[in-house]
């Protein structure tokens, strides 16, 4: 299930409540590009930093770079796979309860 997302919102959930400086040691990426990002900043993040954030996290990149406006939510989904672990508990009872509902 792939989450459509902004890249400002995809940061803060897939960081999960890291500051900037934390985020910017784990990356590598400066403090000053992180806090730009979270501000919704008109410019479209790097790829080259998009895949750095991902790496750091250990996150596949599809959904990423869908966020940050490389791909479309339809390209990225027809490959890209949310590790379990990037859902809420809420979220994987709902998806059950779908699932087993039918």
């Amino acid at each position: 299930m792939l989450i459509v997302e902004s890249w400002p919102d995809y940061v803060r959930r897939t960081s999960k409540g890291l500051t900037q400086e934390q985020i910017a040691e784990r990356t590598g990426i400066s403090q000053t590009t992180i806090s730009s990002w979270l501000r919704s900043a008109p410019s479209r993040p790097k790829a080259d930093m998009v895949i750095a954030f991902c790496r750091a996290f250990q996150l596949p990149p599809l959904e990423a770079l869908a966020a940050a406006g490389y791909l479309t939510a339809a390209e990225a989904a027809s490959t890209a796979r949310t590790p379990l672990g990037a859902y809420s508990t809420a979220e994987l009872f709902d998806e059950m309860r779908r699932r087993t509902s039918d």
